[in-house]
């Protein structure tokens, strides 16, 4: 069954040559404002999955659990990697993605699902304080 690891909300995410660099790892969200906008990126590995098309939704979730920000949807194929030695169940695809503008109406803890073909595979909380509360 497929996982998820390493899910990381940051600032930024750069991928150049099949590298992955994460910009300001964020271990909680605060934008100057509350209410406000606020862009940040999150990133994970999804490991032992089939090859294959696989549809992938990403849920941010305010305080109230509704959905502020989603990708919805995308379509993320997978070829296992012939030449690698590692085992199927640590192999798989890294995800990076940028939620832009997101609108932040108070402070608490939000959080990301993320759903594979239907089925949820992970929630992962983070807390949101603006700097001007």
């Amino acid at each position: 069954m497929a996982e998820i690891k390493n899910f990381i909300y940051c600032l930024n995410i750069n991928t150049e040559d099949g590298r992955t660099d994460l910009v300001g790892v964020l271990n909680a969200i605060t934008p100057e404002y509350i209410p406000g906008l606020f862009s940040f990126s999150i990133s994970f590995a999804l490991l032992n999955i089939e090859e294959g098309e696989h549809i992938l939704n990403v849920k941010f979730k305010d305080p109230d659990k509704n959905v502020i920000a989603e990708i919805d949807g995308a379509t993320v194929p997978y070829k296992k990697d012939e030449n690698s030695n590692l085992p199927d169940s640590q192999m798989g695809i890294n995800v990076a993605a940028g939620m832009q503008n997101v609108d932040f109406k108070k402070s608490g803890l939000y959080s990301t699902e993320v759903i594979l073909d239907g089925i949820r595979i992970g929630e992962y909380p983070i807390y949101a304080k603006g700097k001007n509360e």
